[in-house]
């Protein structure tokens, strides 16, 4: 059996500079992790001239997930590191899903690109998982063409395994609710379900399945999954957040001229930096064999598989995911 756990590398002996607080924006407030200088420093390593770079998380997490990455970044490269938890999620505020177009990728890309604005950020790298993905390439292309007052500059952008592409229930409820393929579409009976079925336990479900062995979350790095992201689903409408996104999922079924899907792929076809898909070989959440049609729909995207690894190599295999973001750097500079 695979007990992998990539070792991460020891902790700094000096933390980077933390600015994290929460944002207030028009719909509420954002918490952003806000790590590292807001500009180089002239001891800094070479090639430490580098722009901020935002990650982004997916369903069910906040930008916790990318703890091992976020502040080893901003400490070794000398640089700026934002891990904002998406409204709806973490310490952010939830709005009414009435109020937020249905939590829906463009609304968020919209924000996020505000955010940037509002913390003075010139240039962008942007790394972005599961859903944040989604989110991720509307950002790039409001970023590209210069939408309304946006200042900001798209240097380069990752992908790890982004939902693009339509794909069975991510979430498997108790009972009969895993054989259900599009549950959440039946109007009126979704947000009910999800407030009054799902539990601490289906988390702790769906954080296993997103490892390619399940056993390792119960490893001493990861024992605090469930208790740290239950609790954060469990603040008021949390829970109808994560519904509301998984209604934009549900959309990915649907071709309509003007619809999610639509509108998703024609963004992600307008995108014109450097682009990389990341995927495990063992995804279980969003399959390994969407790996090449959703690199498809970009003009020009690179795309990596990380070996004996499962949804979240941010979490599982860290150091696999450095070596890859590290590499696309060197190439990109070279």
């Amino acid at each position: 059996m695979n007990t992998h756990l990539d070792a991460i590398t020891e902790a700094p002996a000096a933390l980077p500079e933390d600015r994290s607080r929460l944002v207030s924006m028009a719909p509420g407030r954002l918490w952003v992790q806000d790590v590292g200088p807001l500009a180089p420093v002239t001891a800094a390593p070479p090639g430490s001239d580098q722009p901020a770079l935002l990650m982004l998380h997916s369903l069910l997490v906040t930008g916790w997930d990318f703890r091992f990455l976020a502040e080893s970044i901003a400490t070794e490269q000398s640089r700026r590191v934002l891990c904002p938890d998406l409204f709806g999620c973490g310490n952010s505020d939830r709005p009414d899903a009435l109020d937020t177009v249905g939590y829906g990728f463009a609304w968020h890309a919209e924000l996020l690109a505000r955010m940037l604005d509002r913390l003075e950020v010139p240039c962008v790298d942007v790394i972005a998982h599961g859903y944040g993905g989604g989110a991720a390439i509307h950002l790039a292309h409001r970023l590209e063409h210069r939408h309304s007052q946006h200042r900001v500059r798209l240097r380069r952008l990752i992908l790890i395994a982004p939902h693009c592409l339509p794909v069975e229930t991510p979430i498997a409820l108790p009972g009969p609710m895993p054989r259900i393929r599009r549950a959440w579409s039946w109007v009126g009976f979704a947000p009910l379900v999800f407030r009054t079925v799902f539990r601490r336990n289906d988390l702790r479900r769906f954080l296993r399945r997103s490892l390619s062995t399940p056993e390792l979350l119960d490893t001493e790095r990861l024992d605090d999954d469930v208790d740290v992201y239950w609790d954060r689903l469990c603040r008021d409408g949390g829970l109808e957040a994560v519904q509301a996104m998984l209604g934009q999922l549900d959309q990915l079924h649907e071709f309509d001229p003007d619809g999610v899907r639509e509108r998703l792929h024609a963004a992600a076809a307008s995108i014109t930096s450097p682009t990389m898909i990341v995927w495990g070989d063992r995804d279980e959440i969003i399959p390994t064999a969407l790996a090449v049609p959703t690199s498809k729909l970009f003009a020009d995207a690179e795309l990596r598989i990380i070996e004996g690894c499962g949804h979240a190599p941010q979490r599982e295999r860290p150091e696999a995911l450095r070596e890859v973001l590290d590499s696309f750097d060197r190439r990109m500079r070279g």
